[in-house]
């Protein structure tokens, strides 16, 4: 009786290890639309994964830029609904000798100054002429 005992206690341990997913999550807060890399993670074996969840993986990262479409606390595991890829909209302001490239999007242009939209969602002004 005692060995049948410890043979279904081993043998419930076994199948609960079997069941184990390995999962890539936040080590730190990442917020909203912030790259996200693979130092930003790290893996944990976890018993159990929501249901609306399908964990992103590692060759998820060294295909493409990943971006934060919300804040993301850490110790969360990182879902494919967490993530978007990045469309790296970049502008190249050109000052003669000096080109600065700035990520973001255009939204307003005259002949002083233009008005870009920065990836976290601030609007920045910048003079043609080099003056703020």
């Amino acid at each position: 009786m005692r060995l049948f005992f410890t043979l279904f206690i081993i043998g419930t341990i076994s199948l609960l290890n079997a069941q184990a997913v390995k999962v890539l999550v936040a080590n730190k807060d990442i917020k909203y639309k912030s790259i996200v890399t693979l130092d930003d993670t790290f893996y944990k074996t976890v018993n159990f994964v929501p249901k609306r969840c399908i964990p992103i993986e590692k060759q998820d990262f060294e295909k493409q830029k990943l971006m934060a479409k919300h804040y993301i606390r850490s110790g969360r595991i990182l879902c494919v609904k967490d993530l978007k890829v990045d469309t790296q909209n970049t502008i190249v302001f050109d000052f003669g000798t000096l080109q600065i490239e700035k990520r973001g999007k255009i939204i307003f242009e005259n002949k002083r100054y233009i008005k870009i939209q920065n990836p976290n969602g601030k609007i920045e002004k910048i003079y043609k002429d080099g003056m703020n």
